[in-house]
């Protein structure tokens, strides 16, 4: 925190991890910060996996990752809040609004069942 406001201009190291550079460290003016290369990787693959398993739309974020089965509504509902995906935990089934608004993008979603 103290890093942040106290310091306009500093250097930033950086070391390469599978063949990317990633951000360690950063100093100036006495203060100093660095940072965790295994936080760093795992945020990286966090978000990855967001990215492949997730799409957003308007600020909402919709599962795009092929469902295990056909359910009917008891089901999806018991599915959604149990649902662990993506560092996620706090899923639920999309409203009627959230439902037409994914119908209006569902050329972009990758595991869109159309018999469903």
């Amino acid at each position: 925190k103290d890093f942040k406001s106290n310091v306009k201009n500093f250097t930033i190291f950086f070391k390469e991890n599978n063949s990317e550079l990633v951000a360690v460290g950063a100093k100036a003016n006495g203060y100093s910060a660095n940072f965790k290369i295994d936080d760093i990787v795992a945020k990286q693959q966090q978000q990855q996996l967001i990215k492949e398993t997730t799409l957003t739309i308007n600020n909402l974020m919709f599962q795009d990752a092929e469902l295990p089965k056909e359910m009917n509504w008891n089901s999806a509902m018991n599915y959604c809040e149990n649902l662990n995906l993506a560092g996620f935990s706090d899923w639920r089934l999309p409203t009627i609004k959230e439902l037409r608004i994914a119908y209006q993008h569902k050329s972009e979603f990758r595991n869109m069942q159309n018999d469903w």
